[in-house]
């Protein structure tokens, strides 16, 4: 019998009911890019692993993969240790069709924002 837990992430996905509020701060423990089959096609993809969640991966979109880039540079062995902010946000699932809270990384423009706030 094939149970679809089984597949997939290797570990659990960083859930959002962990950020309590609005955005959530996170240090990079660890960044990988596997290769990924997407509609047919090998494609690199990236995974985080947060200090604060180890056993749980963060896979961030284009969007998140470039608002990383534009904030701590293209040098992803560089980004350990960093803090990142991530968002709650509502989107409708594309295969549900259901509304459902995700994490984004947040915008290049609210990260010295929410950075600030984090330390009060």
């Amino acid at each position: 019998m094939i149970d679809p837990k089984d597949f997939g992430a290797s570990r659990p996905k960083l859930d959002p009911d962990v950020v309590k509020g609005d955005v959530g701060i996170f240090t990079i423990q660890d960044v990988g890019t596997p290769t990924v089959n997407r509609d047919g096609k090998d494609v690199r993809a990236m995974v985080l692993t947060f200090r604060e969640f180890p056993d749980n991966a963060y896979w961030p979109n284009p969007t998140g993969i470039k608002a990383l880039v534009e904030v701590l540079g293209p040098d992803e062995t560089k980004w350990i240790g960093k803090r990142v902010p991530l968002e709650k946000a509502k989107t409708t699932n594309p295969q549900s069709h259901e509304r459902v809270t995700v994490l984004w990384v947040a915008g290049p423009k609210e990260w010295d924002g929410y950075l600030k706030k984090a330390r009060r």
